[in-house]
């Protein structure tokens, strides 16, 4: 919509995203998450959408403790997420500060089977192997945590063969504050 603020144009692009948390088939439900390394080189691996509530500025993913994504964030707990949508066209990038913490017993029993099949091998992710690793139900939930990007901002671009249309947004605790369209 032409007419909208920059504001709306960032508040309407979130809810795509937000539908990408339950539909498995949406562009939006598996993002790229970015961190600093401990040499200080970037790294960018997917992770599954599991929660967005743009009203209070968070997202969130899951992950084994054990991940390297889990030291990183440690260290440096800025991080970007990003977003695209080749359908519709649209790409998001949420950037702020990640924390971690264990799941809680709940989180993990309303996992799918196949998806806690993740956070019961033996081995940390990445680890050689020399076979199968051995799958423990137990160390199940003591592997698995969630990681909370504080959205401090949201960079969302539009394209379109019309011309392309780019807003970025300050978050935070109460959602979308003060936005800006810029040049795409």
């Amino acid at each position: 919509m032409v007419d909208e603020t920059a504001a709306e144009f960032v508040t309407g692009a979130l809810r795509h995203l937000v539908r990408g948390v339950q539909d498995r088939k949406s562009a939006f439900h598996v993002i790229g998450l970015a961190t600093v390394g401990a040499d200080g080189a970037p790294r960018v691996r997917s992770v599954v959408l599991r929660g967005l509530a743009p009203e209070t500025g968070t997202l969130l993913f899951h992950t084994d403790r054990r991940a390297a994504k889990v030291e990183e964030l440690s260290a440096a707990p800025q991080a970007e997420v990003l977003a695209y949508d080749e359908t519709a066209r649209l790409q998001i990038r949420l950037a702020g500060r990640v924390a971690m913490q264990m799941a809680p017993p709940a989180v993990w029993a309303g996992l799918q089977p196949m998806s806690r099949l993740a956070y019961l091998a033996g081995t940390a992710p990445g680890a050689p192997l020399s076979d199968a690793p051995a799958l423990d139900e137990a160390r199940g939930l003591e592997n698995f945590v969630v990681g909370t990007l504080h959205i401090a901002s949201a960079d969302v671009l539009s394209l379109a063969a019309g011309g392309h249309r780019r807003a970025i947004a300050a978050m935070g605790p109460a959602g979308v504050g003060e936005a800006r369209w810029v040049g795409p």
